[in-house]
């Protein structure tokens, strides 16, 4: 196989050419690491677009909304606004009137079935808990705390992390106790309760 010399147009560094890879209009670079780092230098020339969300407070854009299926399974609304220029909406949200500070739920859990009898506006945690009910008794789990037992032991007992069980008793009120005073409880209880 033939060869020529040529420099790099990315280092300068000289290196030897494949003559039918010149011919090819290859053979530029030194090495891929060269030839990438130049490509990744050039501004890209491909018009930038921009897809922003549209606000819950925004008046839906005029004109016939492009519709699409993510892979997650929810249908999107695209609108057109400009050269370039797009907004998007959930098409759940529209056909629910854009609910300020609510979620939208499909009742029969199709996320592609956006017909208005199949929606329900929720408030964000009945839409959670809907979907990520209770697997543990948090009324046993507050007893357990006000007798003394410690988060870390509420959490192997229910087989949860600590700082879900933490969070959870502190959204039903309970005043959480400070390291130091559930060390103190220890030293002075000696045995953990039983359940």
């Amino acid at each position: 196989m033939r060869t020529t010399p040529r420099l790099c147009q990315h280092c300068g560094a000289s290196f030897q050419a494949l003559v039918h890879n010149i011919e090819k209009g290859w053979g530029g670079y030194c090495s891929n690491k060269c030839k990438y780092a130049a490509m990744r230098a050039k501004p890209s020339t491909a018009a930038p677009h921009m897809i922003r969300r549209l606000a819950d407070n925004e008046p839906l854009p005029s004109g016939e909304p492009r519709r699409y299926k993510r892979a997650d399974g929810y249908v999107v609304l695209r609108w057109k606004v400009g050269t370039q220029s797009y907004v998007e909406a959930f098409e759940h949200r529209v056909v629910a009137g854009r609910p300020a500070g609510q979620h939208v739920h499909h009742v029969n859990e199709n996320k592609a079935d956006n017909d208005p009898s199949n929606l329900r506006a929720l408030a964000p945690t009945e839409h959670i808990q809907h979907h990520q009910p209770l697997t543990w008794d948090v009324d046993l789990a507050m007893c357990m705390y006000m007798e003394g037992w410690t988060l870390p032991q509420i959490a192997e007992h229910f087989d949860k992390n600590t700082g879900n069980v933490s969070r959870m008793l502190r959204s039903r009120g309970v005043d959480m106790r400070t390291t130091a005073e559930s060390r103190a409880l220890i030293k002075v209880s000696g045995v953990r309760p039983q359940w």
